[in-house]
């Protein structure tokens, strides 16, 4: 019996030293963590935007995304070496802008299950500095404190923009960015001076597949609409649903799709309906759809959106568009963008019959 019992505390202690060896090896190989101070206490101190306090001695360098904002972290960032994890809805945003292209790197984040409620355990594994989202997507987390959970808010975009800059550690860069930013809209508020006439009318149509809604006051193209020359036909803030009877009663001059190319609604499509031919701007072909760009990246994005609009709809004005968008690529991303990279950027093919677009062509021909 005692020899039992001594082979049996020997295999207990052979088990445990078994279970500390790997451990050990588990902590050896796992990627270390950035070392965490007390939030006041700490050398970098975030406050997020539902007023979560966080600390961290330096930068984070292992950052897990699950909103939709990796072209701004990107663009501060200037690059993606910090990014270890993103869900297919951050990655998504990628696809605008030419972006995947600008970012490789993008392509081999490991992928976290889950958009709007993203997978805690898979992002557990990934042992992050910090996890970037929605405020909506903190719930997935529960009551854990590991790892950090930046919560965003999609406005103000300011506090957003600030908040990812002071993440990134990019102050010079950001402050740059902005300076560019409020020299360019100065400029193209200067260049609205010189449209013709009365405001224009637009109404924004977004159509999924399961349902077509005009778009209210609170869409971020309304903000740009003043400086283009424009306003938004709908009165109220919200989307709405629609008859023809309404659109009609309406009357814009113009008509704008927002949305992905493969959605179900096109140009070509509300041109081939007949109770959609009866409208004004269908008629006369004044339908465009809005070219797929980062949201969420104002100090890049804003003039090149406002400009847009001002040559849309105002083809009086000399178009100066396509020399922007190389020269924002370059001084931005140090990238060369090609003449067929531009028409792709300014949706040139999905606007190839739009009253006006083919001066936006590279060839002159948007069909070509």
């Amino acid at each position: 019996m005692r020899l039992l019992a001594r082979r049996e505390y020997d295999q207990a202690g052979l088990f445990g030293l078994l279970l500390l060896s790997a451990f050990s090896l588990l902590l050896a190989v796992l990627p270390p963590v950035t070392p965490k101070r007390a939030p006041k206490e700490a050398a970098l101190h975030l406050t997020d935007m539902a007023g979560g306090e966080h600390g961290f001695a330096d930068p984070p360098k292992r950052v897990v995304m699950t909103a939709n904002v990796m072209p701004t972290f990107a663009t501060l960032a200037q690059g993606v070496d910090e990014l270890i994890g993103a869900t297919e809805f951050a990655r998504g945003s990628m696809s605008s802008g030419l972006f995947q292209r600008l970012f490789p790197g993008v392509k081999k984040l490991n992928r976290v299950s889950g958009d709007g409620k993203p997978s805690y355990e898979e992002i557990l594994r990934l042992r992050p500095d910090v996890v970037v989202g929605w405020a909506y997507q903190a719930d997935a987390f529960g009551a854990a404190t590991y790892p950090d959970f930046i919560r965003l808010n999609t406005r103000p975009q300011t506090e957003l923009w600030k908040l990812l800059t002071n993440l990134t550690g990019q102050d010079e860069r950001s402050r740059r960015l902005l300076e560019s930013h409020r020299t360019n809209v100065s400029a193209l508020s200067q260049r609205r001076s010189h449209t013709a006439g009365k405001a224009m009318s637009v109404m924004i149509l977004r159509a999924t597949a399961s349902y077509q809604r005009i778009i209210g006051r609170t869409h971020y193209l309304n903000e740009r609409f003043e400086a283009a020359g424009a306003a938004n036909v709908v009165r109220a803030n919200v989307a709405s649903w629609f008859s023809m009877e309404s659109v009609a009663a309406l009357d814009p001059d113009v008509i704008l799709i927002d949305g992905d190319v493969d959605e179900p609604i096109t140009i070509q499509s509300l041109r081939a309906e007949p109770v959609w031919r009866m409208i004004r701007a269908v008629r006369e072909g004044k339908v465009y759809r809005k070219p797929n760009w980062p949201i969420f990246l104002d100090p890049v994005f804003d003039p090149l959106v406002i400009e847009w609009l001002q040559e849309v709809l105002h083809p009086e004005l000399e178009v100066k568009l396509r020399d922007a968008f190389k020269s924002v690529y370059i001084e931005t991303y140090g990238y060369w963008l090609t003449e067929d990279e531009v028409d792709e950027l300014l949706a040139i093919a999905a606007n190839r019959t739009s009253y006006g677009y083919e001066r936006f062509a590279a060839s002159g021909d948007p069909s070509q």
